[in-house]
């Protein structure tokens, strides 16, 4: 979905890096030229979260709430020191994943690093990234080829926001087959699943039919039984008068 959104919206003429920090999990995009590579990370915004749940021994529903209002905190630079050891596991990953990347392809060099996703907004996360990730660091901003028909504030709100939408973005350009790549990366499954639910209607019919001929069989066979009985009885007459001549 990613990659379809990100090579639809921009011209990517060199390899250029993607990380799409999600609640539950970061995915790695390294786009390079028609060919694109991917990583899954289990490391989400939720970390976060449970980081503040645990520190300050609230449920989970009222530490996201809390994580919210970070920017605001007047303990927003405490909270951002102790967000970092988190932000580090994730710069690992991200390290480890480029590192391998660029040892199956060593002629390749990335320049850059572009987020994505509803958890790149934690507080301080793109910052610290930009202090110590080796490339250059931006947020994905508007876009230059979907139209944005919205207006009043759920326009404002897309636009401040666009970075959260990829993933959704993304599907509804493979959904409108406008997308580079119709890939699924649904688990065999699920795919299957989805595959019996569509066809059960086809199914239910298919199976009905067999029924149906043998119903239609059924009645041309009685109504053939009927008009053999009818002639049958309109010659019985033709026949009693045939037997009382020859008896006489």
């Amino acid at each position: 979905a990613l990659y379809n959104l990100l090579t639809y919206e921009r011209e990517i003429s060199e390899p250029q890096v993607f990380v799409n920090v999600g609640g539950e999990s970061t995915e790695l995009l390294v786009v390079d030229g028609p060919r694109f590579w991917m990583r899954h990370v289990a490391w989400g915004g939720k970390e976060i979260t449970k980081h503040l749940a645990e520190k300050m021994k609230v449920p989970f529903d009222k530490a996201e709430k809390l994580k919210q209002r970070d920017e605001k905190s007047s303990e927003a630079h405490e909270r951002y020191e102790g967000y970092r050891p988190l932000y580090k596991e994730l710069l690992g990953e991200i390290q480890r994943s480029l590192g391998f990347y660029k040892v199956q392809n060593e002629s390749r060099k990335f320049a850059k690093v572009t987020f994505l996703g509803g958890g790149i907004y934690a507080l301080g996360l793109t910052r610290f990234f930009k202090e110590n990730l080796q490339y250059e660091v931006e947020v994905f901003g508007s876009l230059d080829k979907l139209p944005n028909n919205l207006t009043g504030a759920l326009k404002t709100f897309f636009e401040q926001n666009t970075a959260c939408f990829g993933v959704a973005l993304g599907l509804a350009l493979q959904a409108a087959s406008l997308g580079r790549t119709a890939i699924k990366f649904l688990p065999r499954e699920r795919v299957v699943a989805e595959t019996r639910k569509r066809r059960n209607p086809y199914w239910a019919v298919a199976s009905f039919l067999p029924l149906v001929a043998c119903l239609i069989l059924y009645a041309q066979n009685r109504m053939a039984a009927g008009q053999l009985a009818d002639r049958y009885r309109q010659l019985i007459p033709a026949v009693q008068k045939v037997e009382e001549a020859e008896r006489v």
